[in-house]
């Protein structure tokens, strides 16, 4: 098993991503939100990565002074 890595989300681990949010919210968002939000210049996005598998994710607005976890 290899340690997890964290990196910068990209388009190309968006279905990995939609993946995890369907198992885990009654409302999932959709892949074109995800393209969307990691288009904008204001979000810091990051996944996990373990074995080559996006494992975890997290998705952060950054407005002004403060971080608005999305």
């Amino acid at each position: 098993m290899d340690p997890v890595v964290i990196l910068l989300a990209t388009s190309e681990h968006v279905r990995e991503i939609v993946a995890i949010e369907c198992m885990s919210f009654p409302s999932p968002w959709d892949e074109e939100t995800f393209i969307v939000t990691l288009e904008d210049t204001r979000c810091n996005s990051f996944v996990a990565i373990e074995d080559g598998l996006v494992v975890g994710y997290c998705l952060a607005l950054n407005i002004e002074n403060m971080f608005h976890i999305l």
